[in-house]
């Protein structure tokens, strides 16, 4: 059983988060706004913690001995006033760096945000995956979006190590579809740190000789290296 903290769980993800960690046997603690509103975690079992997410002290502490946070809380509206945006901003961005901030104070070893497919853009139709990669010259189709997309920016900027963890049993996949997905990972963190990607690069490919490493290590590298 593990113990698991989560934020956004009286939302409509969050709830559904919460109910199938503790149908698994999970103990579950979640921080909500009002713990009197949140009757159907309670329902759960699961531990409330009053918080607004605004300090990093106190989600770290909320945090002292979970082994995972997952953090599905977050803003969404369509049509905000200008006004409206830093709110939005805050909590969509906001939030998730200083909940990635006091995982990271609090020694958790393994941090989910949940997200949204709106970060892919205008597709134009097109059904992608997680190796799609934002031509960011088209704009964005609405604030949620931008403020959802840059969340993502910044949960990469804040520690880009801790993915090495989910990273490292595949950068040898048989699988292209997962190697892409990897090295464009990695790529995307090279943007803020490149020298870290090398690094990684250059011990992956002491460690595994392989084609599939090498192919991965190739793409992840190949706007470093142009």
């Amino acid at each position: 059983m593990s113990r698991v903290l989560l934020t956004g769980g009286a939302g409509f993800i969050g709830g559904v988060v919460a109910r199938q960690l503790r149908e698994r046997g999970d103990a579950v603690v979640a921080i909500v706004r009002d713990p009197a509103r949140a009757g159907s975690l309670s329902l759960l079992g699961v531990e409330l913690v009053a918080g607004d997410l605004s300090s990093v002290e106190a989600i770290a502490s909320a945090a002292d001995g979970v082994d995972a946070v997952i953090h599905a809380a977050g803003s969404y509206r369509i049509g905000i006033l200008p006004e409206e945006r830093p709110a939005m901003l805050d909590a969509n961005e906001g939030t998730a760096v200083r909940v990635l901030e006091a995982a990271a104070r609090a020694g958790v070893g393994r941090t989910v945000v949940v997200s949204t497919v709106g970060v892919f853009g205008d597709t134009r139709g097109r059904v992608v995956d997680e190796t799609f990669q934002r031509d960011l010259s088209t704009g964005f189709l609405s604030y949620y979006d931008e403020s959802k997309w840059r969340a993502h920016v910044a949960a990469l900027r804040a520690d880009p190590s801790l993915g090495l963890a989910v990273l490292e049993p595949l950068r040898a996949d048989p699988s292209k579809y997962v190697r892409d997905s990897v090295a464009n990972w990695l790529n995307d963190a090279s943007k803020d740190d490149p020298a870290w990607v090398r690094s990684v690069c250059a011990r992956w490919t002491r460690e595994s000789r392989g084609k599939e490493t090498a192919y991965t290590v190739k793409r992840a590298l190949r706007t470093i290296d142009r």
